[in-house]
């Protein structure tokens, strides 16, 4: 996802059509992280209570600075709202299909729907013991620790799209139409230029305030996801234990605990 995101900063050279950003991309793109990280916060807070209290680690911090960050990118998806780049359209660019992909894969993670899509809205929540299988926990962990640094190194270099020239960018935003100006798209006037560049400072800011805050849940997800199994792998041990003794006394009469072997009864 970093690399993607260095490279969508240029001009991508893949043939005859060249994939690059357009307004509409930069906007569906703060739509799709707005979203992963309302997940990743509901996520985090369902999860929470179940995983271990690692050292320098708050997890209601990182759950309000997940929210804060999700937050600034619904702020610069309403600055996009009414700005649009000419041409508009044109083969996507790749970094656009890694944003949506990652809103997909977090909420396929936290509903319990394969097929899940920011379209269907949210679903039936996964119970909290299947987010703490090893396998999926594994996933969520990863998923949401480097989701803020994502975060943070899209909106970093998508703000030099929009400060640099590349966009060429124009407003349907009649209340920002210049005086005797009659055309329906116009340039940009310099404080919507301002409200831009402001919404991604404030969006890498926020990024990289969650992803110190997720640091230690990224450097020891390990330890956690071990911890967290704990507490079930001892319930299953004991459930196995008073099921052995339940059948011991009740349905095995004939069994000799010396050496194991069955007593033949006699006729």
């Amino acid at each position: 996802m970093a690399t993607a995101a260095y490279q969508a900063a240029d001009s991508l050279r893949t043939g005859e059509q060249s994939p690059a950003h357009t307004a509409s991309d930069l906007r569906e793109t703060a739509t799709h992280l707005a979203a992963a990280h309302a997940i990743a916060a509901d996520l985090l807070g369902r999860m929470a209570p179940h995983l271990p209290l690692a050292p320098h680690w708050n997890p209601h911090e990182a759950i309000s600075r997940l929210r804060a960050t999700g937050a600034a990118w619904v702020r610069l998806r309403r600055a996009w709202a009414q700005t649009v780049s000419i041409p508009d359209s044109g083969p996507r660019s790749p970094l656009t299909v890694q944003a949506a992909s990652v809103a997909i894969r977090l909420g396929r993670l936290a509903y319990d729907d394969p097929t899940w899509t920011p379209q269907a809205g949210p679903g039936r929540p996964r119970a909290v013991g299947e987010l703490l299988d090893p396998q999926l926990l594994d996933a969520l962990c990863i998923t949401i620790s480097t989701l803020a640094r994502e975060g943070a190194t899209i909106a970093a270099n998508q703000a030099r799209l929009c400060t640099d020239g590349t966009l060429d960018l124009y407003s349907t935003n009649r209340a920002h139409r210049p005086d005797g100006e009659s055309r329906r798209f116009f340039r940009l006037r310099p404080s919507q230029h301002a409200e831009l560049a402001d919404g991604y400072r404030q969006a890498t800011r926020t990024s990289e305030a969650t992803a110190t805050a997720l640091l230690p849940m990224s450097h020891g997800y390990e330890a956690l996801k071990a911890t967290a199994l704990a507490p079930a792998n001892r319930r299953v041990a004991r459930m196995t234990l008073e099921l052995a003794r339940q059948q011991q006394h009740q349905g095995r009469p004939n069994q000799r605990l010396d050496s194991g072997r069955p007593v033949t009864p006699k006729n």
